[in-house]
C-alpha cells in the first residue's frame, strides 16, 4: 500500500461501542448504509483516478486510486450486496414509501439549486419556515407527507416557470 498517514489534530476521546448495538433502529441500521456510502466514495475515486482518505487502525490514511482497486480485490466479496433502496437496508417499515419521499425531496432539491432559488425565498413560496426547509432538504422529512412533498415540488416547478 502507498499511503502515508496524514498530520492529526487533538485526540479526543471517541465511543467505541459498536453502532449495530444501538436501542435506536435508524443509528443500528445506519452501518449498512455507511458500509454502501464508503464503497460507493471509493468507485468514485478510482473512476476518477483520485486518492481519498480513510481511517485504517484508528489511522487517517490517504489511499491512491491504486491502493483501492488492491483492497477492493482483497475484500471482494466480503461486502454483502443490497436492495437499492437503503430505506428497505435499513428495514423501515415505511421503506418504499420513503424512498419516493427521498425521491421528490431530490426533485425539489435539484429545482432549487438549477433555479437559483434561496432558501428563504424558497420556503416562502412553500409557506414554512426556513429552518423545516433546510431539514427537509437534509432528509429529515419522516413526518412530512408524500402529499405534502408533491405539493411544495408542484410549487417550486410552478416558481420555475414564471
Amino acid at each position: 500500500m502507498t499511503s502515508r498517514t496524514l498530520n492529526q489534530g487533538p485526540q479526543r476521546e471517541i465511543n467505541t461501542r459498536d453502532i449495530r448495538t444501538s436501542s435506536d433502529p435508524d443509528l443500528a441500521g445506519s452501518y449498512d448504509a455507511m458500509l454502501r456510502a464508503a464503497r460507493s466514495a471509493e468507485d468514485i475515486a478510482i473512476r476518477t483516478n483520485t486518492s481519498i482518505l480513510v481511517s485504517v487502525d484508528g489511522k487517517d490514511v490517504e489511499l491512491t486510486a491504486a491502493d483501492l482497486v488492491n483492497r477492493q480485490k482483497e475484500t471482494s466479496g466480503s461486502i454483502e450486496k443490497r436492495v437499492r433502496n437503503v430505506y428497505a437496508d435499513l428495514e423501515f417499515p415505511d421503506a418504499d414509501q420513503m424512498l419516493r419521499k427521498a425521491y421528490l425531496v431530490s426533485k425539489i432539491s435539484d429545482l432549487i439549486l438549477s433555479n437559483g432559488l434561496d432558501d428563504a425565498g424558497t420556503a416562502s413560496l412553500l409557506g414554512i419556515s426556513k429552518i423545516s426547509l433546510s431539514k427537509i432538504l437534509k432528509g429529515q422529512f419522516r413526518d412530512v407527507s408524500e402529499d405534502v412533498l408533491s405539493s411544495y415540488l408542484m410549487q417550486v416547478q410552478k416558481a420555475r416557470a414564471c
